[in-house]
């Protein structure tokens, strides 16, 4: 989604991955018994309630967060009208996994027509299954830098921030979703119901943080996000939190 002027927030943090010893069953990634010839997501995916994974935040150099659901003011007509969020930043910028999981590549476009199809206007995408019909997704990367079918983990890079996608693809950002009670459709794409992603986990200064708790006055709701010019800006510390 265009992110127009309509950015937020400014952060710059530092995450690392909670220890695998000690993730629960939600955090963790799929196993091998879960996954189908092509993921573990399927037509008889389930739409009941499931826990949803410890997020962690998708980067670690400073970006902004901008559109969320309705948050995104009048260049942007109101909103996505749906959960994601649009981080913008700098071009080549690192993108992480939000949480472990099997890496997908969706697809790779540079900059496509407004006629063209969907996976095309996505630019360069790729989603992660976090099992029981659960994934996140990533658009309009400048690059892909994990494998189809790759396990990754919130430390593994996955990407770059660029501006594939719809022309005229001058707009650096990266559109985030989560999505539950996730089907694959027949054409090898992943749908379901676009939901909040909740709190995302951060190393700030050394210690652990939530996020957008620590942006935004102690509110867990990313869509309450002032729609006015970046509030905090929060520099890393070295070494784990």
């Amino acid at each position: 989604m265009f992110i127009g002027r309509a950015v937020v927030a400014a952060v710059s943090v530092l995450v690392f991955a909670s220890p695998i010893g000690t993730t629960t069953a939600a955090h963790s990634a799929p196993t091998s018994a879960t996954l189908g010839a092509k993921s573990a997501i399927s037509s008889s995916a389930t739409t009941r309630s499931v826990a949803r994974p410890q997020f962690w935040f998708p980067f670690h150099d400073p970006v902004k967060v901008g559109c969320v659901v309705n948050n995104c003011g009048s260049a942007m007509h109101g909103g996505h009208h749906f959960w994601a969020i649009d981080f913008s930043g700098q071009e080549g910028t690192p993108l992480y996994a939000a949480a472990s999981g099997i890496a997908h590549v969706g697809g790779r476009s540079s900059c496509a027509a407004k006629s063209a199809g969907v996976s095309a206007k996505r630019g360069n995408w790729l989603w992660i299954d976090h099992g029981k019909g659960r994934y996140t997704e990533y658009r309009h990367l400048r690059t892909i830098l994990v494998r189809d079918k790759a396990r990754v983990t919130p430390t593994t890079r996955i990407g770059r921030m660029g501006h594939t996608g719809v022309f005229p693809c001058k707009v650096v950002y990266t559109h985030f979703e989560y999505v539950t009670g996730a089907k694959m459709s027949n054409v090898g794409r992943p749908y379901g119901k676009k939901v909040s992603p909740g709190p995302m986990l951060a190393c700030v200064g050394g210690a652990r943080v939530s996020f957008p708790q620590a942006l935004n006055s102690g509110n867990s709701d990313w869509n309450a996000m002032p729609g006015s010019p970046p509030q905090r800006i929060l520099t890393p510390a070295t070494g784990q939190c």
